[in-house]
């Protein structure tokens, strides 16, 4: 196949669409953060402030409001092979 054939034949290619998987319902994404390097994770729940708080490098952060009644269970995982191991767990946190 010479050059103007394989052009031409490129030309036609329909052009590549990247799907993306679709959100479970109830979950919300914050685009504003992606890429950002985290520093620290914070979780307050005292009478004052009931929050999680997500430091970034660059001295920005994420903060979510927590409301009433709450528990916090957190677990770490690593995704990289494919498939979740757990690294850390930790113990459910109930505001008192």
């Amino acid at each position: 196949m010479n050059r103007k054939s394989r052009a031409k034949n490129q030309a036609h290619e329909e052009p590549k669409i990247q799907k993306q998987a679709p959100k479970p319902r109830g979950c919300f994404l914050f685009p504003q953060v992606n890429g950002k390097k985290v520093e620290s994770v914070e979780l307050w729940l005292d009478s004052g402030e009931r929050a999680i708080i997500v430091w970034f490098q660059d001295r920005t952060c994420l903060h979510f409001d927590l409301e009433c009644d709450l528990a916090v269970e957190a677990d770490y995982f690593d995704w990289r092979g494919g498939e979740q191991r757990v690294i850390k767990r930790w113990p459910l946190v109930r505001r008192t």
